[in-house]
């Protein structure tokens, strides 16, 4: 294999060899280009994407979170409301249940920002005591939210 090809690389001419070597240069950097450099890009930009989404829904998050603690407590009320306004935010009730006094309402919803502009709303219902917000598989969010004041 070898002789073959050193025979049939001393049957061109030198021009024909600079030129196949040129060739072989250039097909070495489109393809350094578009299999390493290219990709990389790609990635730098979605990273940047992403990066830049996520700053958002923080500053967001931060936002609404001071709302929050500024926010009056509440009166005490009923948890059929609080159901019915998660409901209209199309926040999905999973489960409510008692934990250490409070109520213990556990909702799922698009994202994060969803359920904390829900929370924010929700203030005149109770007063929160605190908040586990997780993403969920479905590209949504789940929380653990605990209301001070409410009644069954």
């Amino acid at each position: 294999m070898k002789t073959k090809l050193a025979n049939i690389l001393q049957r061109l001419s030198p021009r024909e060899r600079a030129l196949g070597g040129i060739a072989l240069v250039l097909i070495l950097i489109l393809g350094a280009s578009y299999g390493l450099v290219m990709p990389g890009i790609s990635a730098a930009r979605s990273a940047a994407d992403r990066n830049t989404t996520a700053a958002k829904e923080l500053t967001t998050a931060h936002s609404l979170a001071a709302a929050l603690k500024n926010a009056p407590a509440a009166p005490a009320t009923n948890v059929a409301a609080l159901r019915q306004s998660a409901q209209a935010s199309e926040i999905t009730v999973m489960d409510v249940g008692s934990n250490q006094g409070a109520t213990a309402i556990r909702v799922k919803g698009r994202g994060p920002a969803a359920i904390l502009a829900w929370i924010a709303k929700s203030a005149e219902f109770g007063t929160m005591q605190s908040a586990i917000i997780e993403p969920d598989a479905s590209g949504g969010a789940v929380a653990t939210i605990l209301f001070a004041g409410l009644t069954q």
